[in-house]
């Protein structure tokens, strides 16, 4: 709901601890702790996206909204990056 509750979820899954567990459930799991400093620095990030996994097709709705974050995103001074993941039919 706030970028308060975001870091707290993002310190917390991206812990050491729950990498570690993450990497037995999925090996390609890359192991990328979280870093506190990126929410207080206010240089522009590089954020990738996607609305097309290559796979299935998502809803109208979820592809608006994730074209309506990217906007929000850009609009802010953000660096947005279409992206495709890669081999999701082997998943």
């Amino acid at each position: 709901r706030t970028v308060n509750d975001m870091e707290f979820l993002m310190e917390h899954l991206c812990s050491e601890q729950s990498l570690e567990y993450g990497r037995t459930l999925d090996p390609s799991l890359l192991p990328i702790p979280w870093r506190p400093q990126i929410v207080s620095d206010t240089r522009p990030l590089r954020i990738a996206y996607y609305d097309f996994d290559g796979y299935l097709e998502a809803s109208p709705a979820c592809r608006r909204a994730v074209h309506e974050a990217a906007e929000a995103l850009k609009a802010a001074g953000h660096e947005l990056v279409p992206f495709t993941p890669p081999d999701v039919e082997e998943g």
